[in-house]
């Protein structure tokens, strides 16, 4: 007979002191045993980088680890405890060990609770079956084994109270694990062929309405047939097992390993290759097996075979990814280096360090989360912009002197005059050079500050602009609007929750360019050329009204040479003057003027990938009336800027946006730019007066555009093609 994991009987292997005394080491110790027993041909195909076999060990251990504390959780038999037992054993993979066996009473629909199961009882028999079922459980769960079974005993049989219920598979695979033995189980009560008698009771009467519970009680009753060499019925039971739960991986594993104990190792391999395409664990589980070591030569071919086949369709999708990344590598340093590039440069180069284990795991985990690493980093690359000295070629006009031949006509004295008579002369044509000046343009190198991406490419930006007020903000989709995280403040009114709700999804498919922080009075003075009428310090947010900051974003693209993006009309009063107002038509996203942003633009930008009320503590990154006593403004710039770089999203000063006031909807939107018009238009982000609660990404506070006052201001932006 074949030897099991601790001995080479099966009352040694339940009685292994180490696995009684802690299922913890023993798990362990069988994993490196497992590891162990893997002879050196088998081992240089399974292992490549050193890491095929240890991985997997090591995946076994954090499994157990997860198992056993389920297990200690699940002590009491509870519901929720239970369901952490079920998903720590995962349908039986590659970590399950039949010494784990007493599992099989704590997963699935074995711990329905007795609320659940008198629920459906139909007779006072089935009740008084059910209620003997739950002394049973809590018999287990002490490790009362035989008044368990007594129990179950009075459950299908029943006593002088009641004639019991024996269609009830719970109860003949409780007395069947009981039977089956366990780690800690008493091994006195061990009777693996009663034991097998039960898991078949089990699978006749869950098969219609439990076919997975079913599976597993086929899978066990496979098992109990096997620890007696009875091989022909421990695979016929097994091969049920798989009939009902093809995707069962233990039940695939044991049927491989009874054609193999049959000496059927043809018939056997391709059904350990299907519990190896559902966990790789299974060919490490294999290769540390007794049974399968007997046909050594044929497991080897088998695995180098598989290996192979692996490899070769690896390839075909590496080459086709790096059709796409090279070229582009070429140009980033950062991700020619990146770990998944050398990865895919290893493999299409051969992919002889290559084990079995990295490869299956390449395929079924990396290979897609490997890529989609790749092109997100790939947009970091594309939209981070960063500051950088850079020799840039530049064209300028100058005034640049010039040789030319020009001809002349010259009097040459051809006869000298006397004292009585005048010199002869005559017109002789000459070819002279003269210099002139003329206005030419030339390219000049010189340093530069530009904004320049992970590929070298620099923003094509205007002469004298100011890169180090400006932030690229890339594309994206974001979740716009209030959640239920956006409600600590009980107090606030009921308009605001709403106003920001309902939350939905939203599509910027632009990058934009955008302010890191208000615009100041200096800034202001600067280009308007107003002093007059502007208070307080050049470092502090100018207040003006939303007409005025449309008048300016104009000014702005006016004064760098880029199409305005406004179209003002019938103006009243000057620019300098706060009641300043006019027609407004923007021209839309496509044009590259500078503007305000738009109320998603703006929330996008504020967030900057984050997802809660704020990107970071509320006293480190906002001014409101919690920190700011409004004696005076504070200075932008001062508390610490979001992931984007950008300075007082929230707080100090609400921002206007280009929208009119008008609700969110529930669908999901692309580029959303509000009404065209409306008698009110938003302001975000809270301000130095606004309460702790105002002061959230998703707050939003509505104005008529002519309004002016100290805890307004705004951040122009622009579209970037």
């Amino acid at each position: 007979m074949a030897e099991y994991i601790w001995g080479t009987g099966y009352r040694q292997y339940l009685q292994n002191q180490a696995f009684v005394k802690d299922v913890t080491v023993a798990m362990r110790s069988a994993a490196r045993d497992t590891a162990g027993a893997i002879g050196t041909s088998t081992r240089s195909i399974l292992v490549g980088m050193e890491q095929g076999v240890a991985t997997t060990v090591a995946a076994q251990r954090e499994a157990t680890d997860r198992l056993v504390e389920a297990q200690m959780e699940a002590a009491h038999l509870t519901a929720e405890g239970l369901e952490r037992v079920a998903g720590a054993i995962d349908d039986l993979h590659s970590c399950f060990r039949w010494g784990f066996s007493q599992m099989l009473a704590r997963i699935g629909a074995m711990n329905d609770s007795l609320q659940s199961l008198i629920r459906v009882a139909k007779t006072p028999a089935q009740t008084a079956a059910y209620e003997q079922f739950e002394i049973a459980r809590d018999a287990f769960r002490q490790q009362l084994f035989g008044e368990c079974l007594e129990a179950l005993g009075r459950a299908i049989n029943g006593d002088h109270t009641s004639p019991g219920y024996k269609l009830e598979w719970r109860f003949h695979e409780l007395e069947a694990i009981v039977r089956l033995g366990f780690a800690g189980c008493d091994v006195s009560l061990v009777d693996p062929v009663r034991s097998e008698q039960s898991f078949l009771l089990a699978t006749r009467y869950a098969k219609t309405d439990y076919p997975k519970e079913a599976a597993r009680a086929f899978l066990s009753a496979g098992w109990a047939a096997f620890i007696r060499e009875n091989l022909p019925d421990a695979l016929r039971h097994t091969e049920a097992a798989i009939e009902l739960d093809g995707r069962l991986g233990e039940a695939l594993f044991q049927a491989a390993k009874v054609r193999m104990a049959l000496g059927q190792p043809g018939q056997a391999l391709p059904v350990l290759r299907q519990a190896i395409e559902l966990d790789r664990g299974y060919a490490v589980k294999a290769a540390g097996d007794s049974v399968f070591q007997q046909f050594s030569p044929d497991l080897d071919s088998f695995l180098a075979a598989l290996r192979s086949e692996k490899l070769k369709g690896l390839q075909d999708r590496v080459k086709g990814a790096l059709a796409e990344l090279l070229p582009l590598a070429s140009k980033a340093p950062a991700l020619a280096r990146h770990p998944f590039l050398l990865q895919l440069q290893s493999l299409a180069a051969g992919g002889g360090e290559w084990g079995l284990m990295d490869l299956l795991h390449f395929e079924r985990e990396r290979f897609d989360s490997g890529l989609k690493e790749v092109h997100d980093f790939l947009k970091q690359l594309r939209w981070r912009y960063e500051a950088r000295d850079e020799v840039v070629s530049v064209e300028r006009e100058v005034d640049e002197p010039f040789q030319e031949q020009e001809t002349v006509w010259e009097n040459v004295v051809v006869k000298p005059g006397g004292l009585f008579r005048k010199a002869v002369t005559e017109r002789v044509k000459k070819t002279v050079t003269v210099t002139r000046h003329r206005t030419v343009r030339r390219a000049f190198s010189e340093k530069s500050r530009a904004l320049v991406n992970g590929f070298g490419e620099a923003l094509a930006l205007p002469d004298g602009f100011d890169v180090l007020r400006w932030v690229v903000v890339p594309p994206g989709r974001f979740m716009m609007g209030a959640g239920e995280d956006d409600e600590d403040d009980k107090e606030e009114s009921y308009a605001f929750r709403a106003d920001a709700r309902p939350q939905h999804w939203v599509t910027l498919t632009r990058a934009i360019l955008m302010q890191t922080t208000p615009v100041t009075n200096g800034l202001w003075k600067a280009l308007m050329g107003d002093k007059e009428h502007l208070y307080g310090g050049d470092d502090i947010p100018v207040h003006v009204n939303w007409f005025r900051t449309v008048a300016y974003c104009n000014r702005l693209s006016k004064t760098f040479g880029i199409e305005e993006a406004y179209v003002l009309s019938d103006e009243s009063h000057d620019i300098e003057d706060f009641r300043f107002s006019a027609k407004v038509r923007w021209k839309g996203l496509a044009c590259p003027g500078f503007r305000l942003p738009t109320e998603a633009e703006w929330e996008y930008a504020c967030r900057a990938g984050t997802s809660a009320p704020r990107y970071g503590t509320l006293d480190d990154v906002a001014w409101y009336n919690g920190n700011c006593d409004g004696s005076e403004t504070p200075l932008v710039g001062k508390k610490q800027p979001n992931a984007f770089g950008m300075y007082d999203m929230l707080g100090l000063v609400w921002e206007w946006c280009w929208d009119g006031d008008d609700p969110y909807q529930q669908d999901s939107v692309t580029d959303p730019v509000g009404p065209d018009s409306s008698s009110k238009r938003v302001a975000r982000g809270g301000a130095w007066s606004a309460t702790a609660s105002r002061t959230r990404a998703a707050a939003r506070r509505v104005h008529e555009p002519g309004r002016e006052s100290g805890d307004l201001g705004f951040r122009p932006t622009r579209s970037l093609a």
